[in-house]
């Protein structure tokens, strides 16, 4: 997630999908969802009693679908933030145009 307070600004991931990472957050990203991946493969072999030797193929299946899919999630994230930067910075330059009422003027005490 990003700290700036800019409304434009280049996307960590590429638009047309989840390519492999070229940043050390998408690097982050990537092994993380990696991990997840590998962990759920692992977890779900468990609960259907499967030895992990019986299919191998399904393990680096695992890490490559957990890694896209944390990268999809990153960028889905990433333009949402830009679409609530950009309705933000809208209202903030519509809210220096309104003039707010005076305050009431308190009541006396007796």
């Amino acid at each position: 997630f990003r700290l700036s307070t800019e409304v434009k600004q280049e996307s960590r991931t590429p638009r047309a999908g989840a390519a492999m990472p070229v940043t050390f957050a998408g690097a982050n990203i990537w092994a993380l969802g990696a991990s997840v991946g590998l962990l759920v493969h692992a977890f779900s072999n468990r609960v259907r009693k499967v030895k992990i030797t019986r299919r191998p193929w399904e393990i680096p299946i695992a890490a490559i679908v957990g890694g896209y899919a944390f990268q999809w999630w990153d960028g889905v994230c990433e333009r949402a933030e830009e679409k609530t930067a950009a309705i933000v910075a809208v209202r903030l330059e519509a809210n220096k145009e309104v003039v707010k009422p005076p305050m009431p003027t308190p009541m006396p005490k007796y």
